[in-house]
């Protein structure tokens, strides 16, 4: 591992990442790419990969990262303060760049779960804003790709005990429900990017993410995973709020990226693609794994209600493992 990336265990798998993406990686060489939610997890996970990269293939990529906040960031992730990445501060909703880019990969987004509680609206507009200004990026370098980091929530509700969802799901989201925001707000970035991409000439291909779990997943989000780690490394016990019967599954964060660049790269454009384990797991079972690889009793909070079709939110995968 070279001098300049001081980890700390766990870290991602960078090796794995450019062991399954060598040739795909070498074409960032010379080109401009630049990255909307760079500082999130997806995007450090994406930045680590290609900083690692950049190393281990003597490329030279141009990257041009989007963040809100990059200075607070690299105060905590000083390593990441080198080219071939350049930080800009500006919000995704006014960025401006002057040069024609190759690639975008825009996976700028308000996922935290108090936003649907508190600003709703304010989300999706965001969400429908920042694509906006995306998209007139784009426009400006015919030619160049864009992928969309979209979201399984484009779905809604799982129609029923057996059912995953494939990209030609029906979705079933509520135009009323405020808990709708972020699924429509990535369904319909998802159609403004397709209808741009054909009257410019970029191309675009959307990424619908399911859940993960591994190396720099925030613990104390609402992710349940997280939270689970959480709880059984610092808590006398793991708390499940709900019954546990919800239906989950978990990809590895060195996979999704592996999975991104490989559609980045090799996606039909205007497709869809979704990215997630098909493995399923109970909220239940999840939290009982983490329950024993920390050696914490767990604790249930509410009781399944009888003849409960547990919710799911499970990918099929069968279309990027036949055509990626």
């Amino acid at each position: 591992m070279p001098n300049n990336f001081p980890y700390k265990l766990p870290r991602l798998d960078l090796e794995l990442v450019v062991a399954q993406c060598r040739a795909e990686l070498a074409q960032l060489d010379g080109k401009m790419t630049l990255i909307t939610g760079g500082t999130g997890f997806i995007g450090r996970c994406l930045l680590e990969s290609i900083l690692f990269a950049a190393e281990q293939l003597s490329i030279n990529p141009r990257i041009i990262v989007v963040s809100r906040d990059p200075t607070t960031f690299l105060k905590k992730y000083p390593w990441l303060d080198q080219p071939p990445l350049k930080f800009l501060q500006v919000d995704v909703t006014s960025v401006e760049i002057s040069q024609s880019v190759d690639f975008i990969i825009h996976a700028a987004t308000e996922t935290a779960a108090i936003h649907y509680q508190t600003a709703p609206r304010a989300m999706l507009q965001t969400a429908i804003e920042g694509t906006n200004r995306i998209l007139e990026i784009a426009k400006k370098s015919p030619g160049s790709k864009v992928l969309f980091t979209s979201s399984g929530a484009v779905y809604g509700k799982s129609a029923g005990l057996d059912a995953a969802f494939s990209e030609d799901s029906v979705s079933t989201l509520s135009t009323t429900d405020r808990t709708s925001a972020y699924g429509e707000g990535k369904r319909v970035s998802e159609m403004l990017g397709a209808l741009a991409a054909d009257e410019f000439g970029f191309e675009f291909i959307v990424a619908r993410l399911f859940a993960f779990v591994g190396p720099y997943l925030p613990l104390d989000g609402h992710f349940a995973i997280g939270n689970f780690i959480d709880d059984g490394l610092r808590h006398d016990k793991i708390t499940v709020k709900g019954d546990g019967t919800a239906i989950r599954s978990y990809m590895y964060s060195a996979d999704l990226v592996i999975w991104l660049i490989k559609i980045l790269f090799h996606g039909t454009p205007s497709s869809c693609y979704n990215v997630g384990s098909p493995e399923p797991v109970s909220i239940a079972e999840l939290a009982e794994l983490v329950g024993r690889i920390c050696e914490k009793e767990v604790e249930i909070m509410q009781t399944p209600k009888p003849n409960l079709v547990p919710e799911r939110y499970l990918p099929l995968v069968s279309k990027a493992a036949k055509e990626l």
